[in-house]
């Protein structure tokens, strides 16, 4: 989009252009609403004007302004404006229309990236397709990634599997996720959320206790003493807790 940039300079529009040079979205947004319609509606403006919106979390303003392929622009640049539309489509609830462009249906590329793969397995599970999105996850969990990116993938896809009844597998993957950050909060009350929906009251009580012991690591007394009294709401006899 730089070079596009760069167009825009040579076309006169050199306040767009060095505001996108320098990362300014809601600056070169803003630029762009100032400029006449019959420029505004230009290929290479639209085009800018989409991944500026993305960029600004406008995923709507980005869909519209993305929703005709402009065709006056080099087929890569065509090819990406059709995919980013597509990211912003499913986060506009229309992942019926997105989730083909995502998977590369409705176009001649033969590589799809992991982003676009994870956004229309989300997708999937928006329009109910459950058992889609948890092969298409499945298959994305076990490729090489960053750990942080597989923590999501795994949660998400653990999600999945309780919206299908699989407490089981959703138990495991989520005792994978635990694994990878055991001192983090989150993901240990994720895991007690699942047990309990599921009736296992144990595994949750031994959750909390696992929580309070962090707390009480760092010294953390009042933290401790909550997570110690969840465990008297799940079972009263265990008064032991709080001695």
């Amino acid at each position: 989009w730089l070079v596009c940039a760069s167009a825009l300079g040579e076309g006169g529009l050199e306040r767009v252009a060095s505001l996108v040079r320098i990362g300014d979205a809601p600056g070169a947004l803003a630029a762009i609403a100032e400029l006449p319609e019959e420029t505004r509606d230009e290929d290479a403006v639209r085009y800018l004007r989409g991944r500026l919106s993305l960029q600004a979390g406008l995923p709507c303003d980005a869909m519209e302004a993305l929703a005709e392929t402009p065709s006056s622009l080099p087929e890569p640049m065509q090819a990406d404006s059709m995919r980013r539309w597509a990211r912003a489509a499913s986060r506009c609830g229309h992942c019926e229309e997105a989730r083909p462009v995502l998977l590369g249906a409705t176009s001649s590329e033969v590589f799809v990236t992991r982003h676009d793969r994870a956004t229309a397995a989300e997708c999937a599970v928006q329009l109910g397709e459950l058992r889609t999105a948890a092969e298409e996850l499945e298959e994305l969990t076990r490729r090489k990634r960053p750990a942080g990116n597989r923590v999501t993938l795994l949660a998400k896809l653990s999600d999945v599997y309780v919206e299908l009844g699989r407490t089981s597998r959703a138990v495991q993957l989520l005792h994978r996720i635990v694994s990878m950050g055991p001192d983090d909060p989150d993901l240990r009350t994720r895991l007690i959320d699942v047990y309990l929906s599921s009736g296992m009251t144990g595994e949750a009580v031994a959750e909390y206790e696992a929580l309070a012991e962090t707390a009480l690591a760092v010294e953390d007394l009042a933290r401790a003493e909550r997570i110690l009294r969840k465990i008297l709401t799940i079972d009263a006899s265990r008064t032991d807790v709080l001695r």
